[in-house]
């Protein structure tokens, strides 16, 4: 994987272009939906949003008083904070997301886990909406690497004992059946995406189906 402060630095390059997108996406279409299911592209913005502004003593105490139930509790306050006005949604997530390190529960996590998880919502915003972007080589390769050794979005479980070639990258890890797809195919799957299922080729894909709609 990536050392942290390359990781660092193609968060920063990441998210300048994830504003740059925002930027341009008309106001109807933040309503429109996103890969992840039931959420719309402004709850994706109120998620990243629930991660660096809420104070971790008040979200562990909201995470809490929500029984723990993670999954659950990060859904409802994403929402929340995805039904402000768009404009305001815009205004902080440019501010939070041009910051040197990211706050709140974010600033915890590695920033290779940062990466992947925001180069999959990416993805999960630019593919349903058909908006044609251009990641970077690089930061695909890094995010594919994280995903191979990071379990915390059971990428890992979802790898393991298969052979992984991106068909548009100079990419290929792991041993066993060979599952063949395009580098942001491979991302979306691994981090449990069922919309693309049938993009994947070769003889590991039944697989890694099998494994995302478990």
């Amino acid at each position: 994987m990536v050392a942290k402060d390359e990781s660092r630095a193609m968060v920063r390059e990441h998210f300048a272009d994830v504003r740059a997108m925002l930027g341009e996406l008309p106001d109807e279409r933040w309503d429109e939906a996103s890969f992840c299911e039931g959420w719309r592209v402004r709850d994706l913005i109120g998620h990243l949003l629930a991660g660096t502004t809420i104070p971790i003593p008040r979200f562990a105490a909201t995470l809490a008083a929500g029984g723990f139930r993670i999954d659950e509790v990060s859904r409802r306050v994403s929402i929340e904070l995805g039904n402000q006005p768009i404009g305001d949604l815009r205004e902080q997530f440019n501010k939070e997301s041009s910051r040197e390190k990211p706050r709140g529960f974010a600033g915890l996590l590695p920033p290779q886990g940062i990466l992947l998880d925001w180069v999959t919502h990416y993805l999960d915003i630019v593919i349903p909406l058909d908006i044609n972007v251009d990641i970077p080589d690089d930061r695909l390769t890094a995010a594919l690497d994280v995903a191979r050794k990071d379990n915390r979005f059971k990428t890992k479980k979802r790898s393991k004992g298969l052979r992984l070639i991106a068909t548009d990258l100079d990419w290929r890890r792991g041993s066993g059946p060979e599952v063949y797809a395009p580098a942001g195919v491979l991302i979306s799957t691994l981090g449990g995406r069922p919309q693309l299922l049938a993009e994947l080729e070769g003889d590991g894909a039944d697989l890694l189906r099998q494994r995302v709609a478990a």
